[in-house]
């Protein structure tokens, strides 16, 4: 058993962050690059401003820094106006949402709602065994 929610080891990791209601790890990362980027072209500094602009308008996957402005802006199919305008949590969020499949979703609300039976959070009729919500706990995280 995972002790994540006492899942089994072989859940899906397409669940996770449904279940937690988060970002998947690879949007929360660019999202946080994103923002550390907003950081450095806004700083105070005018060496560390000019750097981070350079990197990003012109040295790009010559340095770090413009290589993840330019992945995170492919990925969420977006220009270097999301460094200066838009607001970057608004842009990893729609991109995240609009990516699940009603079918994901779906099998995420009733896992978590076997889950909160299993812990006595819900109650069920008395024919209704736990073993029962433990199969189906297991079937829908794991697709067995």
């Amino acid at each position: 058993m995972n002790w994540f929610m006492q899942l089994p080891t072989r859940a899906h990791c397409h669940l996770l962050p449904l279940l937690c209601r988060c970002l998947p790890i690879r949007d929360e990362i660019c999202k946080r690059s994103l923002k550390f980027i907003r950081k450095r072209i806004n700083s105070n500094v005018d060496v560390v401003r000019s750097v981070a602009n350079y990197a990003v308008t012109y040295g790009r996957n010559n340095s770090p820094l413009g290589r993840n402005a330019m992945f995170c802006m492919d990925r969420y199919n977006c220009t270097l106006g999301i460094l200066y305008s838009k607001k970057i949590e608004d842009v990893v969020h729609f991109f995240v949402s609009s990516h699940v499949s009603e079918i994901h979703m779906s099998e995420a609300d009733l896992l978590w709602e076997c889950i909160r039976v299993r812990d006595k959070v819900f109650q069920l009729p008395d024919w209704f065994m736990a073993s029962y919500v433990c199969q189906i706990i297991n079937y829908v995280s794991c697709g067995e």
